[in-house]
């Protein structure tokens, strides 16, 4: 995997390390469940070329139930030295990073959910981004199951609790194009 101009790629103990202009912010970032995680380093080289270095996630069998504490390695990692670190994944890698966020709140900045929803109580400040035709996540909307004050609930209305809480819910709406 190469780099551009602007950013290096490289191999690290399980996974990528893209290197680009940033010295002050960090993202780790948990792949989706069964996903190769190679196909987001696309998504990740913008990021890095941008500001924002990346770390991209080898999980144990492609399942970041295995690998939740992966990011330790990283943040602990002392050639590391960044005064920002956010924790992102994909669907079942969102989840995890979501459980990892809930009990390392003192060392994120922010977790961003990519087509996924938390599965714990999170007080870090937390972006959803999820896609207009996302018929998954929409169905767990819509069926107003909630995790609020450590415990899911039925009958709340999740947009509402998000919005009161440190959570930003942004719906990226696009269209695939051959």
């Amino acid at each position: 995997l190469n780099g551009n101009e602007n950013v290096t790629v490289e191999k690290i103990n399980n996974g990528y390390y893209l290197d680009g202009p940033g010295n002050d912010s960090a993202l780790i970032f948990y792949p989706g469940a069964k996903v190769e995680y190679t196909a987001y380093i696309p998504l990740l080289m913008n990021l890095s070329n941008n500001g924002v270095d990346c770390f991209l996630v080898e999980m144990p069998f492609n399942i970041a139930f295995f690998g939740k504490d992966r990011a330790d390695e990283i943040i602990n990692n002392d050639s590391y030295h960044y005064s920002n670190w956010y924790l992102s994944g994909h669907s079942l890698g969102g989840i995890v990073a979501s459980d990892y966020t809930s009990d390392h709140t003192n060392q994120l900045k922010g977790l961003i959910l990519v087509a996924s929803y938390p599965n714990k109580n999170i007080t870090t400040p937390t972006l959803l981004v999820y896609g207009s035709n996302d018929n998954v996540l929409m169905t767990m909307i819509a069926g107003n199951i909630v995790y609020v004050d450590g415990r899911y609930q039925t009958g709340v209305d999740p947009l509402d609790v998000y919005e009161k809480s440190n959570y930003i819910i942004r719906r990226i709406e696009f269209e695939l194009r051959a």
